[in-house]
């Protein structure tokens, strides 16, 4: 069993990354990036003004000819409830037909667990594709004031690591209001503990990348000639290094 660790110099310490059983070949990366979607009102650089209804009544259209796909995250504090849905087309006799529609329905919600207040972070129809992004809870943050979202990728193949977003919005529970942090850059997306920065695995060859939120400065890392598929990047408690796996021979076991 061969293991390497590669130390590479970071703004604010290092960045460590552990090899497990690498052999020597070409860096897994993406084929190409995720289809380009509309982006909601609330896809601004700015704060937009939020969507203020109560649970239960909705801002999206009636989907009843629709088949809808949908998870719930729940906030740590258990204050909050986050619901992702995505909405296919049907053919008659409810079976579902990716074929027969060339848009689907993407919606993310937020709402009080006691029900007296609910923020539409987005409501929009999107084209279908091969990775088609479905929206998804990236984390919650540690205060307990926003939501980190994100769209998720469907590869394509034999991937070991689970993309976790490929771009970044924070949701300010107070106001409703969303920011883009992060357009959709990368696969794997990893915030350190203040919260103040991400890292992520750019598409094409830039390799891992460290991204400023505040003033979207970002720093690359190459990695090249590490011989497998790159995930399950891990900050330090005091954000002064990362640690980044590479698992080899993903698609022979």
């Amino acid at each position: 069993m061969l293991r390497r660790i590669l130390v590479m110099p970071l703004v604010y310490g290092l960045l460590v990354i552990f090899a497990a059983c690498a052999q020597p070949g070409a860096l897994s990366t993406p084929t190409a990036p995720p289809p380009t979607v509309t982006v909601s009102a609330t896809g601004n650089a700015s704060p937009v003004a939020p969507t203020d209804t109560p649970a239960g009544a909705t801002s999206t259209p009636v989907l009843e000819a629709l088949d809808t796909q949908s998870t719930t995250t729940t906030s740590p504090d258990g204050a909050w409830v986050a619901v992702a849905a995505v909405s296919y087309p049907r053919l008659k006799g409810g079976v579902t037909c990716a074929g027969c529609s060339d848009e689907y329905f993407a919606r993310l919600t937020v709402h009080r667990a006691d029900n007296s207040q609910m923020w539409t972070a987005l409501a929009e129809w999107r084209p279908l594709g091969l990775g088609a992004p479905l929206p998804a809870v990236h984390s919650w943050s540690a205060d307990g004031a926003a939501l980190y979202y994100t769209n998720l990728v469907r590869p394509d193949g034999c991937g070991f690591f689970s993309s976790n977003g490929t771009d970044l919005w924070r949701l300010d529970l107070a106001t409703g209001a969303s920011v883009e942090l992060m357009p959709a850059n990368g696969y794997y997306l990893v915030l350190s503990p203040d919260e103040t920065q991400v890292a992520y695995l750019a598409f094409g060859q830039r390799g891992l990348v460290v991204r400023d939120l505040a003033t979207g400065g970002e720093r690359d890392y190459p990695l090249v000639d590490l011989g497998g598929q790159l995930g399950a990047a891990v900050w330090a408690p005091d954000a002064s290094a990362l640690a980044l796996t590479v698992q080899s021979e993903v698609c022979g076991g």
